[in-house]
């Protein structure tokens, strides 16, 4: 028997390997709210969800094993790739029907 429920996300932390400014940059872009930003570590609201941007994270396993998506609820899945494209976000794959 669970003494316990989980019932929300409430935080995604990412390894990043990149600049956490540049990535912050590109977040703020797709329109996330920027909570806080030092160099090793960057904050991002998406709702009620935060993104965390972290270069201890990726420094501190041997290695990163494989990759991460994160997907965001919108609209018009398509009309809103459009528009990213427009503004110079590079996707690495064409929006695909989730189910």
């Amino acid at each position: 028997m669970r003494q316990f429920q989980l019932s929300q996300i409430s935080a995604i932390m990412l390894g990043v390997t990149r600049s956490v400014t540049r990535i912050s940059l590109l977040l703020r872009t797709l329109g996330l709210e920027v909570i806080m930003q030092e160099p090793q570590l960057a904050l991002l609201r998406s709702g009620t969800v935060l993104l965390g941007l972290s270069l201890g994270h990726t420094r501190s396993a041997p290695h990163i094993a494989g990759t991460t998506e994160v997907v965001f609820q919108v609209e018009a899945v398509r009309a809103t790739h459009s528009a990213l494209a427009a503004l110079g976000v590079k996707f690495v794959t064409e929006p695909q029907p989730a189910t």
